[in-house]
């Protein structure tokens, strides 16, 4: 539902339920027009980012990796993405498979700060020890900050921590 009071429905498509996906995950776009959401298979946790918009209710297939969760947006047509990998990037919306590293280092749980940095964990990447958890964490990991253009990466903590995320 808009702030306008319009409501727009996206339907999930029956061909990604009858395969045995769900929706795990869900972020909106700065301006409310667009959202991305994380589509996970329970059976062996592999997914991708998936993209609809209020002008355009269905559900596009942004990644093809068997492997990425959405993360926050940076403005209404790019948003972060990582994967279980420890990939860290940023997606174009409107481009398959369009994900730009920022990093070399292995990340996970990337957030937009108030300070314009990109802040993740990097450590030891994987799926959440409950299963029923469509997550990722990292373990013996620390923060860190990037960036938007990938440049002055710095280390925010020294203290490691297991099975954390950020958000």
């Amino acid at each position: 539902v808009g702030l306008d009071g319009a409501r727009t429905e996206i339907p999930f498509t029956s061909d990604l339920r009858g395969a045995g996906y769900r929706i795990v995950d869900v972020r909106w776009s700065p301006a409310g027009d667009r959202v991305a959401a994380t589509v996970q298979r329970p059976s062996d946790g592999r997914g991708d980012i998936y993209l609809a918009s209020r002008a355009a209710p269905q559900w596009v297939r942004a990644t093809a990796l068997d492997d990425a969760y959405a993360a926050d947006w940076l403005t209404n047509d790019e948003l972060l993405a990582h994967t279980t990998g420890g990939v860290l990037g940023i997606l174009r919306a409107g481009t398959l498979n369009a994900l730009r590293p920022l990093t070399g280092l292995p990340a996970t749980s990337p957030i937009l700060g108030d300070d314009g940095r990109i802040h993740f964990l990097s450590g030891a990447i994987q799926p959440a020890r409950d299963p029923a958890v469509p997550f990722l964490s990292a373990t013996r990991s620390t923060v860190w900050s990037v960036t938007v253009d990938g440049g002055d990466l710095r280390r925010e903590t020294s203290l490691e921590q297991d099975e954390v995320r950020l958000d």
